[in-house]
């Protein structure tokens, strides 16, 4: 896939939820990033087993407004797949994606403000694979 640079100016706001029976810290290192459409982006979030055992965790992602999650393109996340935190270990975890540049045609939100925004929140659940629940 060519990506086409855009010239839109686009705040993405990320979020963090964890599933309350998981014993991980789950946050972004970058809570907010302007970029412009088209354009590769990198950013983090942290994760840590807070638990003295280890526990696989994975996570889902939303994008809001709904409209425009079509044009949130991930090219390398770690959403979906299965996380293994050993007992203590902290890690970064990486999402790379772009905003699709086909974005300047949804022009009914993107009027409401001068920045657009995008919101990206990411919520981590314990997999039905744990570590706990193979013994």
């Amino acid at each position: 896939m060519k990506i086409e640079k855009g010239s839109r100016k686009i705040k993405v706001e990320f979020d963090a939820n964890v599933d309350k029976n998981l014993q991980w810290k789950f946050v972004p290192k970058h809570r907010s990033t302007n970029v412009i459409t088209g354009e590769n982006t990198l950013i983090f979030y942290e994760s840590e087993n807070l638990s003295n055992h280890d526990i696989i965790g994975t996570s889902i992602y939303n994008v809001t407004p709904l409209k425009a999650g079509k044009y949130f393109v991930k090219v390398h996340c770690f959403c979906f797949e299965e996380q293994l935190l050993k007992a203590g270990e902290k890690v970064l975890m990486p999402v790379s994606f772009f905003i699709d540049s086909a974005m300047k045609m949804i022009q009914t939100w993107m009027m409401l403000t001068e920045l657009p925004y995008l919101i990206v929140s990411l919520k981590l659940e314990m997999s039905n694979n744990s570590i706990n629940n193979r013994l």
